[in-house]
Order: C-alpha cells, then sequence, then structure tokens
C-alpha cells in the first residue's frame, strides 16, 4: 500500500519563515494543507506549537536583514544611513516649520504696522490739505471784499 504522507523540506519552511511567510502561504508552496504542515511541525521539530517554531524562524531573518541593512549602511550606501538612522537613532530632518511661522507672524505684524502708519499718513495728508484749503478761503473772501 503506497503512503500519501508529503516529506516536508524544512529548508524551504525555514527559508520561507526567515523570509516573513506565514504558514497558509508555505503550505500552498509545498503543496499541502496548513493543518498538515501545523501538525508535522510539532511532530518532526519537538515544538509546542508552528507559531512558536515559526516566530523563533522570523526572529532569525529579521537578524539576518538588519545585519545585511548595516553593512550596506556602513558600505556608504546615503539613503541607508539615513534610513537606519531615522529607524534605529530617532534622527529626522529639521522641522522648519515653527520657523516659517514664526516669519509669518512677524510679517503680518509688520503688514498690519504698515497699513496703520499708511492710513495715518493718509490721514495727515488729508488734515493738511484741508487746512491749507481753509487758509486759502478766508484769503479768496478778503480779496472779494476789497474790489
Amino acid at each position: 500500500m503506497a503512503s500519501n504522507a508529503k516529506v516536508i523540506d524544512w529548508k524551504v519552511v525555514d527559508e520561507l519563515l526567515a523570509c516573513g511567510c506565514h504558514g497558509v502561504e508555505i503550505a500552498a508552496t509545498l503543496g499541502i494543507h496548513p493543518e498538515t504542515l501545523y501538525n508535522h511541525t510539532i511532530k518532526e521539530k519537538g515544538v509546542t506549537s508552528f507559531s512558536l517554531y515559526s516566530q523563533e524562524k522570523r526572529a532569525i531573518g529579521d537578524k539576518q536583514l538588519k545585519k545585511k541593512q548595516h553593512e550596506v549602511a556602513l558600505e556608504g550606501n546615503p539613503t541607508m544611513l539615513i534610513w537606519l538612522g531615522k529607524q534605529r537613532l530617532d534622527q529626522k530632518e529639521k522641522d522648519d516649520s515653527k520657523a516659517i511661522e514664526d516669519i509669518k507672524a512677524n510679517l503680518d505684524l509688520l503688514t498690519g504696522k504698515l497699513a496703520g502708519e499708511r492710513a495715518e499718513h493718509i490721514a495727515t495728508q488729508s488734515k493738511d490739505r484741508s487746512s491749507l484749503q481753509d487758509d486759502a478761503v478766508p484769503t479768496q473772501k478778503a480779496s472779494h471784499s476789497t474790489q
């Protein structure tokens, strides 16, 4: 009697787990049902659950990825240096928004002050014109009365 039991390639499983794949994806790759993968993991790997096994292998993949990113950064890749600096060292771009807000506020103050000074200047000119006209009117009346 032939056995339909599938042989699981644990090297493939471990690589896919390290890459962050889920059990369902791995089972599909192997052509087996997810429960088959989960049950064989417990039996053949001596762990209490597939979840624990997958966490261990994913952690290995995370470590490998971080190591490679670190190597690339130290080789002088500016993008990776900046990204790792932001991720691991909390470095960030300078936030110029506060400076821009301050400049806008100062500009608003200056604009308001200039508008007030302009209005005051116009009022003073109008007053001066009115005063000149008032001075000119009596002079004209006086010249009419002498004729």
